[in-house]
């Protein structure tokens, strides 16, 4: 064969398997059902296969024996597992080492599977704090839903849209330990829906987000991070999905940093995660502590009017419940001595149990009264008695928050001089909130903002 009658085999060949080549092409990558990707990896694979179906193609389209090459390049010797020969063209040679590359790449990063994971993802106005391992499971049953789960967020680098939100970022601070900061959480599930389907069959989104508000709530009692995401901040939530789960990626190069200490202290890990999936969706934290983080939460964000408030009120309602949880247990039990509890009928036949000390005591406005008479008569124990500079404390931070309410403003000259509205009045307040709870035998290990910072590798403790 001639040159020019090469050419013209050459040609029409490449045409026809251009053809194909489109074909393949769209097909591949037009077909959500075999494809899942909604990042435009499903476009590089279908390029991928492509190239080298086109690559393999022209190949067997040309003629078997090495002779037809003479007039291109000298054939080499035969041999019993010579492969067809190809032409040194730059053009082909390019396509078939960018066919290979891509098909290579293809295989290490794209994810094809006939039967897709279903993601759901919440996006919020703050972010949340998460410390995990490589070890940790990588999915958390969540129940009361259908066969959905928390994704953990060491994939959320590798899922759309959650990959390209600003301000997100994962960082090993150790081999296989990473801390991350992402304003979405994302749950999954092994439903054979696509996103469009259940886009389409509506009502379970609002379900999830009922379940991501009970999860919020009970990650922020379990960690005691008080700035975690609240559910009113979610501006937007939706389907997703991808040909399955892919697998973490460790960064072979660690640098040196540091972290907010606070966040690093109260990260969600993922011990955190299974505690506060264990409460249960009914569970609601007491209502002093949620206060608690309110405080701690406003005194981040340098609202330190709102941070005293908040402590104080956290404190009256800390004092009532344990009190009235006390008064509750004398009424049930038998006739105690100590108490005046007398028995009142009523009307239908009902009696009712109660104590006229006590209820006279309890409707005082005064909040001195709390930590002296009427723990003294129902707990046996006085705050005054026991420990007179945390009572003066606690009567100056009460002191604090009725001038904050009734006139707006603090009155230098009172007796019991208030906390000032600046970061140190703030955290004062806090902290005297914190050792009330502690002289109550509540809860009071939540940790306290520092404006520190931890180094990392080494410098603090997983």
């Amino acid at each position: 064969m001639n040159g020019r009658a090469f050419i013209r085999l050459s040609c029409s060949s490449c045409f026809y398997r251009f053809g194909i080549f489109a074909l393949c092409f769209l097909s591949v990558t037009l077909r959500p059902c075999c494809v899942h990707f909604t990042d435009g990896r499903g476009l590089l694979f279908g390029l991928a296969v492509c190239l080298r179906f086109f690559r393999y193609s022209f190949r067997k389209s040309l003629p078997q024996s090495s002779n037809h090459f003479e007039s291109v390049a000298a054939a080499p010797a035969a041999a019993p597992f010579a492969r067809p020969l190809v032409p040194h063209s730059p053009i082909f040679r390019t396509a078939s080492l960018a066919a290979f590359a891509l098909r290579q790449s293809v295989s290490r990063v794209c994810l094809l599977s006939f039967a897709s994971v279903l993601l759901a993802y919440f996006s919020f106005g703050d972010r949340i704090a998460w410390r995990l391992s490589s070890s940790d499971p990588v999915l958390f049953e969540l129940p009361g839903t259908d066969d959905w789960s928390l994704l953990s967020p060491l994939l959320y680098p590798y899922i759309s849209p959650v990959s390209g939100s600003r301000g997100n970022f994962c960082h090993e601070v150790e081999s296989g330990k990473y801390f991350c900061m992402y304003s979405e959480i994302v749950l999954a599930s092994d439903s054979s829906r696509t996103a469009a389907e259940a886009t389409a069959q509506g009502g379970e989104l609002q379900r999830l987000m009922n379940t991501m508000e009970g999860l919020l709530v009970r990650l922020r009692h379990v960690a005691g991070q008080a700035t975690l995401s609240r559910p009113d901040s979610c501006y937007m939530a939706g389907y997703s999905e991808i040909g399955e789960l892919p697998s973490l990626l460790h960064d072979s190069s660690l640098l040196p940093g540091s972290t907010q200490e606070y966040l690093w202290v109260t990260s969600i890990t993922a011990e955190r995660i299974k505690a506060a999936i264990a409460l249960g969706p009914l569970f609601v934290p007491p209502t002093h502590e949620a206060l608690f983080l309110d405080a701690i939460s406003a005194y981040r964000g340098n609202d330190h009017r709102r941070a005293i408030l908040y402590a104080a009120i956290s404190t009256e309602v800390a004092f009532g419940f344990v009190i009235d949880e006390e008064y509750a247990r004398i009424l049930a039990t038998q006739k105690d001595e100590r108490f005046r509890v007398v028995e009142l009928p009523q009307a239908g036949g009902v009696t009712i149990r109660k104590d006229p000390v006590y209820e006279r005591l309890r409707r005082r406005s005064d909040f001195s009264v709390f930590l002296h008479e009427l723990s003294l008569y129902v707990l046996r124990r006085s705050l005054l008695t026991e420990n007179q500079s945390l009572y003066s404390d606690a009567t100056r931070l009460y002191s604090t928050r009725n001038q904050l309410v009734h006139s707006g403003e603090l009155a230098e000259s009172d007796a019991n001089r208030p906390y000032t509205l600046d970061k140190n009045g703030a955290m004062a307040a806090i902290r005297t909130t914190a050792a009330l709870f502690a002289w109550l035998g509540l809860r009071s290990d939540f940790p306290l903002p520092s404006g520190g910072f931890v180094s990392h590798p080494s410098g603090a403790a997983w």
